[in-house]
């Protein structure tokens, strides 16, 4: 738990899910106490508080870590949208002030997606028009060349991967990849896109890997 106040870390420690996981709280964004927490953490709170300026530099700053999910405590009327930060890293966002059993049922969830996931993906490797995605090593090279994804740019990259030649509606990716959430709009996975196509097109403007399907979603175009 990242910049929680001290009643919510307490609340956690002796809620259901507490008594399932070890509670930390960190208290700094330092690098050496960040990265030893981070790798070692199977869920990650970040709070507001700790992160006052931006949210979004905290998250990417968090995934140089770990990939593990990620829920963002903040106020709706902060400088950052949840849609900002849900693209810089985050798996959840929830308003600073919401309730514990809100907060255990969305941790829960977020674990529970994650660990389908894993499950459903372990092991595989998809190999389309010059982009090798390896989903056990977790990586990507394209042309031989490695390139760095961010969590749901990787996960949304390898359920397209995963329907190759089909097209996959928008509600579809978001329910995926985000769990369609009231807070997750469309305009994040258009976001996510735009970065996909920036690390594996040829010609982000016009792509011939991740394709629109107008009306519809996305296709990812196997050859």
């Amino acid at each position: 738990m990242l910049g929680c106040p001290p009643t919510l870390v307490r609340d956690l420690q002796h809620s259901s899910l507490g008594r399932g996981f070890r509670v930390r709280a960190v208290s700094s964004l330092q690098y050496d106490e960040i990265s030893v927490s981070a790798r070692r953490a199977a869920l990650i709170i970040l709070h507001e508080h700790l992160a006052p300026r931006s949210l979004a530099s905290a998250c990417q700053q968090l995934r140089r870590h770990t990939f593990c999910p990620l829920l963002v405590l903040a106020s709706p009327d902060g400088p950052e949208s949840a849609a900002t930060v849900l693209a810089a890293g985050a798996d959840g966002w929830l308003p600073a002030d919401a309730a514990l059993l809100e907060i255990v049922a969305r941790l829960r969830s977020l674990r529970r997606r994650d660990s389908e996931y894993s499950g459903r993906q372990a092991g595989h490797r998809y190999e389309f028009q010059g982009v090798c995605l390896d989903t056990e090593a977790r990586e990507v090279t394209v042309h031989g060349r490695r390139v760095t994804l961010t969590p749901k740019e990787f996960e949304l990259l390898t359920v397209l991967a995963a329907a190759a030649g089909r097209a996959v509606a928008r509600e579809q990716l978001l329910a995926q990849v985000w769990g369609y959430g009231p807070q997750i709009s469309t305009r994040t996975l258009d976001v996510h896109i735009g970065r996909l196509r920036r690390k594996i097109e040829v010609d982000r403007q016009q792509p011939c890997i991740i394709t629109t399907v107008p009306g519809v979603g996305y296709r990812l175009v196997p050859s």
